[in-house]
Protein backbone atom coordinates (compact mmCIF):
# COMPACT_ATOMS: atom_id res chain seq x y z
CA UNK A 1 0.00 0.00 0.00
CA UNK A 2 1.33 3.52 -1.29
CA UNK A 3 1.52 6.04 2.12
CA UNK A 4 1.90 8.82 -0.93
CA UNK A 5 -1.55 9.89 -2.82
CA UNK A 6 0.04 11.86 -5.01
CA UNK A 7 1.63 9.54 -7.22
CA UNK A 8 1.02 9.40 -10.58
CA UNK A 9 1.21 6.20 -12.67
CA UNK A 10 3.64 6.30 -15.54
CA UNK A 11 5.11 9.51 -14.96
CA UNK A 12 8.85 9.92 -15.45
CA UNK A 13 9.07 10.55 -11.26
CA UNK A 14 7.08 7.21 -10.44
CA UNK A 15 9.49 5.46 -8.77
CA UNK A 16 11.22 8.20 -6.51
CA UNK A 17 7.49 9.39 -6.07
CA UNK A 18 6.18 6.08 -5.50
CA UNK A 19 8.88 4.86 -3.68
CA UNK A 20 7.73 5.18 0.18
CA UNK A 21 5.50 1.85 1.67
CA UNK A 22 4.04 1.19 4.57
CA UNK A 23 4.72 -2.31 5.87
CA UNK A 24 1.66 -4.13 7.51
CA UNK A 25 1.36 -3.30 11.19
CA UNK A 26 2.52 -6.95 12.44
CA UNK A 27 5.66 -7.47 10.19
CA UNK A 28 6.71 -3.72 11.00
CA UNK A 29 9.41 -3.26 13.42
CA UNK A 30 9.77 -1.11 16.56
CA UNK A 31 11.33 1.88 15.99
CA UNK A 32 11.54 4.50 19.05
CA UNK A 33 13.21 7.76 19.51
CA UNK A 34 14.33 9.57 22.70
CA UNK A 35 15.26 13.03 23.73
CA UNK A 36 16.61 15.07 26.49
CA UNK A 37 14.34 18.14 28.18
CA UNK A 38 15.89 19.78 30.85
CA UNK A 39 16.71 16.32 32.40
CA UNK A 40 13.76 14.53 31.25
CA UNK A 41 13.90 11.49 29.11
CA UNK A 42 11.06 11.95 26.74
CA UNK A 43 10.33 8.85 24.45
CA UNK A 44 8.50 8.03 21.88
CA UNK A 45 7.64 5.85 18.53
CA UNK A 46 8.80 6.52 15.05
CA UNK A 47 5.86 6.05 12.72
CA UNK A 48 7.66 6.68 9.49
CA UNK A 49 11.56 7.06 8.94
CA UNK A 50 12.94 7.92 6.02
CA UNK A 51 16.51 9.72 4.66
CA UNK A 52 15.40 13.03 5.29
CA UNK A 53 13.57 12.89 8.20
CA UNK A 54 11.22 11.26 10.41
CA UNK A 55 7.21 10.92 11.69
CA UNK A 56 7.23 10.48 15.53
CA UNK A 57 4.66 10.11 18.36
CA UNK A 58 4.36 10.92 21.99
CA UNK A 59 1.10 9.52 23.98
CA UNK A 60 0.30 11.56 26.96
CA UNK A 61 3.09 14.74 26.60
CA UNK A 62 3.68 16.96 29.03
CA UNK A 63 2.27 20.44 27.86
CA UNK A 64 5.95 21.26 28.77
CA UNK A 65 7.46 19.14 26.53
CA UNK A 66 5.05 19.41 23.69
CA UNK A 67 6.11 23.54 24.00
CA UNK A 68 9.68 22.75 24.21
CA UNK A 69 9.59 20.80 20.85
CA UNK A 70 8.18 23.16 18.83
CA UNK A 71 9.39 25.80 19.94
CA UNK A 72 13.04 24.62 19.53
CA UNK A 73 15.26 25.47 16.68
CA UNK A 74 16.84 22.51 16.59
CA UNK A 75 17.62 19.16 19.25
CA UNK A 76 19.49 15.84 18.70
CA UNK A 77 17.16 12.78 19.12
CA UNK A 78 18.60 9.21 19.69
CA UNK A 79 16.69 7.01 17.30
CA UNK A 80 16.61 3.15 18.32
CA UNK A 81 16.83 0.41 16.08
CA UNK A 82 17.04 -3.21 17.05
CA UNK A 83 19.94 -3.72 18.91
CA UNK A 84 21.22 -0.50 17.37
CA UNK A 85 21.29 3.25 17.66
CA UNK A 86 21.90 6.55 15.62
CA UNK A 87 22.25 10.31 17.48
CA UNK A 88 20.72 12.83 15.06
CA UNK A 89 20.46 16.40 15.20
CA UNK A 90 16.89 17.38 14.03
CA UNK A 91 14.07 20.35 13.76
CA UNK A 92 10.57 19.71 14.05
CA UNK A 93 8.77 20.38 10.54
CA UNK A 94 5.22 19.66 11.74
CA UNK A 95 3.05 18.90 14.42
CA UNK A 96 -0.50 18.12 15.26
CA UNK A 97 -1.11 18.02 19.06
CA UNK A 98 -5.05 18.24 20.43
CA UNK A 99 -4.87 20.52 23.39
CA UNK A 100 -7.90 19.82 24.75
CA UNK A 101 -7.37 15.42 24.88
CA UNK A 102 -3.94 15.98 25.15
CA UNK A 103 -3.47 12.54 24.76
CA UNK A 104 -1.16 12.11 21.29
CA UNK A 105 1.48 14.15 19.71
CA UNK A 106 2.23 13.58 16.44
CA UNK A 107 4.89 14.97 14.61
CA UNK A 108 7.49 15.57 11.61
CA UNK A 109 11.47 16.27 12.28
CA UNK A 110 13.58 17.16 9.50
CA UNK A 111 17.30 15.18 10.13
CA UNK A 112 19.23 18.41 9.81
CA UNK A 113 22.40 17.05 11.56
CA UNK A 114 23.76 13.00 10.94
CA UNK A 115 27.41 12.13 10.31
CA UNK A 116 27.83 10.10 7.08
CA UNK A 117 28.33 6.89 8.11
CA UNK A 118 25.11 6.65 10.51
CA UNK A 119 23.55 8.18 7.23
CA UNK A 120 24.53 5.12 5.23
CA UNK A 121 23.67 2.77 8.21
CA UNK A 122 20.59 4.96 8.47
CA UNK A 123 20.16 3.72 4.86
CA UNK A 124 20.50 0.21 5.16
CA UNK A 125 17.99 -0.07 7.68
CA UNK A 126 15.56 1.71 5.94
CA UNK A 127 15.89 -0.38 3.08
CA UNK A 128 15.58 -3.38 4.85
CA UNK A 129 12.41 -2.48 6.99
CA UNK A 130 10.45 -1.13 3.72
CA UNK A 131 11.37 -4.25 2.01
CA UNK A 132 10.16 -6.38 5.27
CA UNK A 133 13.49 -7.96 6.19
CA UNK A 134 13.71 -6.53 9.36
Amino acid sequence: RLIKSSCKPGGMMEARECSRFEIPREEKPSIEWETDIDGNIIRGKVRDIGLGGLGIEIKDPEEYHVKHLVQSEQFFIKIMMEDDFFIAGVRLAWSVWDEDQRSLFIGGLKLTIISPEDNLRLAGYIDRYRNGAG
